[in-house]
């Protein structure tokens, strides 16, 4: 089985090479200065690759988080479309008519511009005075003006 080198190996090999030859060459004269320079360079070599190594594991923790981050804001924002339609669906009318004799709180708070204060005095007031008899009647409860009204008129029946 062949074996790989290391990249701290390879280095060191090809350092070594390169000193060898500038020792035989007669560059280099003294032993233990060519043992000195073959250990710093070396080290200094691994050093590199270290720092550049520790340099891509950041980066690659960097993009990690960020990509983490996008993709949780598209998931919340999907989330609070999603509640948006619900919501919007359950209040929405449809086209329906609600009879504002027999309707519940739930329904006369779908009503627009109707919400559970103006609903419970819709209630009380059909206790108090019976049923409407007309849909304009409903101006008589404190709380619907003449806007209310409006938004409302298409909405119900007696």
């Amino acid at each position: 089985m062949k074996k790989n080198y290391q990249t701290s190996e390879f280095w060191f090999t090809m350092v070594t090479f390169i000193f060898s030859g500038l020792f035989l060459t007669g560059f280099l004269t003294d032993y233990d200065q060519k043992e000195e320079l073959i250990s710093d360079i070396s080290h200094g070599v691994e050093s590199v690759f270290l720092i550049g190594g520790q340099m891509v594991v950041l980066y690659k923790y960097i993009s990690s988080r960020k990509q983490q981050k996008v993709e949780y804001e598209k998931r919340k924002g999907k989330e609070v479309e999603t509640i948006a339609k619900e919501i919007e669906d359950a209040a929405s009318l449809d086209g329906d008519v609600i009879n504002i004799n027999t309707a519940n709180i739930v329904d006369l708070i779908r009503l627009p511009g109707i919400g559970p204060a103006t609903a419970k005095r819709i209630m009380e007031y059909r206790e108090e005075n019976g049923e409407f008899e007309k849909i304009s009647d409903i101006r008589k409860v404190s709380g619907i003006g003449k806007s209310t009204y409006k938004d409302i008129e298409g909405y119900i029946e007696v």
